[in-house]
């Protein structure tokens, strides 16, 4: 059985990006996922690194099964955002 991979991707004023940046990577799962090298149920999962423009509104439109996201309530900066994500994925992912 494959595993289930969560793809981290910190953001921060990312709101014109994410659209095509969700869309992008959502292929990449589902063609990893039609090849069995990724469970179905993979995911990606955008962190919120305090954002001021309508990025978490973004990721909140977007969430689906696959997609889902994490907000923090100040900037921490990108490590700490990885950081954030990478520990809540970690009770759900196999890698």
């Amino acid at each position: 059985m494959a595993e289930k991979l969560i793809i981290v991707v910190p953001s921060y004023n990312e709101q014109v990006a994410l659209p095509r940046t969700i869309e992008v990577l959502s292929q990449v799962l589902k063609d990893l996922a039609i090849k069995n090298k990724i469970a179905p149920d993979s995911k990606l999962m955008f962190v919120d690194d305090g954002s001021t423009d309508l990025t978490w509104k973004t990721i909140e439109d977007a969430a689906n099964e696959n997609v889902t996201g994490v907000k923090l309530s100040k900037n921490f900066g990108h490590q700490g955002a990885l950081l954030a994500g990478l520990s809540a994925a970690g009770e759900e992912a196999d890698i």
